[in-house]
């Protein structure tokens, strides 16, 4: 999976100036844990890139307790709307690629392509990806991720805007992931009537054909009112039963 490798996202490197045109740049490239910041790789590296034509990327670092150091090409295109646009060339296929990654057992970056990775979310279902989207949410503002889980309260230096805005998307997400997975599991779910929305297990069970008995319901008394009119003639204006 995409989400389980390092990447090598050379937009971000140049906006952060890690890679710049016209300079020789060393130091070292760090991935952390969006979790709890925790540092899972560092590597070594130094660039230099020109300020039309291609550069180059160094990497320096140890893999299995073997040392690994090799280059990776940087190119251009011009892109119709003008301007210069820079790609990395694969190592592996030497594809044109903006992000190269690592995965576990990979022994150098490559395209997605050559390594034949994939986005965590082509394999879930519509509920799990909503759902995993308010988990990612939670976490940001400091909570645990699952929808048991109490709201956390609002992280130091952030916004009181931001904090209630990120809540609000966190809730819409929950119920919406919820309905999904409701809808695929074929149980009816009608917003207009909220008590009667089958979210929890016990409530889907009791719920899951609230229509059907509406709907027989409302024939039943149909039915009633019509016997009532057969059975108990309408009187006259005078009061007195019309026998016809």
């Amino acid at each position: 999976m995409v989400e389980d490798s390092l990447t090598l996202d050379l937009g971000l490197l140049l906006r952060q100036e890690s890679i710049r045109p016209l300079r020789h740049v060393r130091g070292v490239l760090s991935w952390s844990s969006q979790r709890d910041g925790e540092v899972l790789a560092t590597i070594g590296y130094e660039s230099s890139l020109p300020e039309q034509g291609c550069g180059w990327l160094r990497l320096k670092y140890r893999h299995n307790d073997l040392p690994k150091e090799y280059a990776i090409q940087i190119t251009t295109t011009v892109p119709n709307y003008g301007g210069l646009r820079r790609w990395f060339v694969c190592p592996l296929s030497n594809d044109r690629a903006a992000k190269l990654y690592l995965p576990p057992g990979g022994t150098v970056f490559g395209s997605r392509n050559a390594y034949g990775l994939a986005y965590r979310s082509q394999s879930q279902s519509l509920p799990d990806r909503i759902a995993e989207k308010a988990h990612s949410l939670r976490q940001k503002i400091g909570g645990e991720p699952g929808f048991h889980q109490p709201m956390s309260r609002k992280p130091k230096g952030m916004y009181w805007r931001t904090y209630m805005r990120m809540r609000d998307e966190i809730s819409r997400l929950e119920d919406a992931s919820m309905m999904a997975m409701a809808q695929s599991l074929g149980i009816c779910v009608d917003l207009r009537r909220p008590s009667r929305c089958p979210f929890s297990l016990v409530g889907s069970l009791k719920g899951t054909r609230w229509r059907e008995e509406q709907e027989a319901d409302e024939s039943e008394e149909a039915f009633e009112r019509t016997l009532q009119k057969i059975v108990k003639p309408p009187l006259k204006k005078d009061g007195v039963k019309d026998d016809r």
